[in-house]
């Protein structure tokens, strides 16, 4: 029990001197379209296409995508902005966008987010243009304020602190929306072909809108792939009267009546968005449902942080990149650094689930390791006998815990069955050997992901 406890205290010293040292591989990454400015936390996003938006609709469009509008207190944001502003594309009152700066009722103008006033030798007004009495301003590729009506059409610039989790599939191409998940397809299809591609190849539902801001929004990414986008409603079995597919009764619309619509076609036809609809941001026309353009999928976001696989209400991230390569204390502490640990398996549901969802040819640590001459301790310090599920043989297990001086870890893989079947196979060796590796975290945790070095 004394050589445990010696132990145990050096595996914890280990630990903090790993934790301090290792280079995390689980690194923060910016939502799609969002630019991650080097040496910060910071994502921004310019909103340079589709739908330009007042103050507080560009404000709840940065809120609806976990973030705010951009504040600046200092040159280097400044410098960074004005260079990105000129690589958007947009020029003279079309790169005047949208900050978050507040007037106060004294006359000061204060950054709210920061709680900051408006350093104006930083940034001076311009005033040729202003709207005097405005309460709200933007800022110009002249790198001033100008103060206008807080209803005015502008383009903005979100800002989102990099570390924040992203709950949708980003590395799929989803995008996080005011707590759904959007993606815009690649391809063009039918109406009919569009609805089952994102149902049967995305595990979602053609897109269901329901008031303005959603609107604007798959406008604005209407606008950006230059094509009118499929929707998921229909007048399909019901000719003259447009329904949900998917029957939602939200009854919310947004036909460009300015010309007529809807128009039936007499059960054949369905809504689209009109990418060339700038002026009313996207009104919907009704197309024949034969008719091939992109589409915009919809599903609710997932229990786990982008890039982590949900099983029966845990998330897991599978590091098997060649720089994941890890001996099996880096690995433990890479994992406790984003708030969790390696993989604990309790049965055979969660090795099966493991098994499958892991490369045939890799290798992964899992949270298992001996104490020579005592037991083998799951990374919580539970026995594996308190867990009461293992793969490793009784002789494995008693050969490891009575000849083995030094700790000894255990890794998963796949072998080779008596019927040439792949099946799953827990390994004990040196814990210093570098494998990939398995982090596991409830899903009900906040994941702490660090930004990139």
């Amino acid at each position: 029990m004394t050589s445990r406890i010696i132990l145990n205290k050096f595996i914890l010293l280990t630990f903090m001197i790993i934790i301090q040292n290792a280079m995390c591989k689980m690194v923060a990454q910016c939502p799609k379209y969002w630019i991650h400015r080097t040496g910060s936390k910071e994502c921004y996003l310019i909103h340079s296409y589709g739908h330009d938006r007042s103050r507080d609709d560009a404000k709840t469009y940065c809120k609806q995508h976990g973030g705010n509008l951009i504040y600046i207190t200092d040159q280097d944001t400044i410098d960074w902005l004005t260079v990105h502003i000129a690589d958007s594309g947009l020029v003279g009152e079309n790169a005047q966008v949208w900050v978050n700066i507040q007037k106060q009722d004294d006359g000061s103008w204060t950054w709210p987010e920061p709680g900051k006033p408006v350093d104006n030798a930083l940034l001076p007004w311009q005033v040729e243009g202003e709207d005097g009495d405005s309460k709200c301003a933007v800022f110009t590729v002249d790198q001033k304020l100008l103060k206008l009506n807080c209803g005015k059409q502008k383009h903005f610039i979100c800002h989102r602190d990099i570390t924040k989790p992203l709950m949708c599939d980003m590395d799929n191409d989803w995008v996080d929306q005011n707590g759904n998940c959007y993606k815009m397809s690649n391809d063009r299809q039918s109406w009919h072909d569009s609805a089952t591609s994102c149902e049967k190849d995305q595990g979602g539902w053609l897109m269901v809108v329901n008031g303005q801001y959603e609107a604007y929004y798959v406008y604005d990414e209407a606008t950006r792939v230059r094509d009118n986008t499929w929707i998921g409603l229909t007048e399909e079995g019901h000719p003259g009267a447009w329904k949900w597919y998917t029957g939602d009764n939200t009854t919310w619309r947004n036909w460009n009546e300015d010309k007529g619509e809807p128009k039936s076609r007499n059960g054949f036809g369905s809504a689209i968005v009109d990418q060339g609809d700038k002026d009313g941001g996207g009104r919907w026309f009704n197309e024949d449902i034969m008719a091939k353009h992109r589409y915009m999928c919809e599903k609710k976001r997932g229990s786990c942080a982008s890039g982590w696989q949900n099983f029966k209400n845990q998330c897991y991230y599978f590091n098997s990149l060649p720089s994941d390569n890890s001996v099996f204390d880096t690995a433990n502490a890479t994992c406790q650094s984003v708030g969790g640990h390696l993989a604990i398996i309790n049965n055979d549901d969660e090795n099966n689930f493991l098994f499958s969802t892991m490369a045939g040819d890799d290798q992964l640590w899992i949270g298992l390791y001996s104490i020579p001459h005592d037991k083998f301790y799951w990374i919580n310090g539970k026995t594996m006998d308190e867990i009461g599920y293992t793969l490793l043989s009784d002789s494995e297990v008693d050969n490891t815990i009575t000849e083995k001086d030094e700790r000894q870890c255990v890794f998963m893989k796949h072998i080779k069955d008596d019927n040439n079947n792949d099946v799953p196979k827990w390994v004990i060796s040196d814990c210093t050997q570098p494998q990939h590796f398995i982090c596991e975290i409830a899903s009900s945790t906040n994941i702490i992901i660090p930004p990139p070095s």
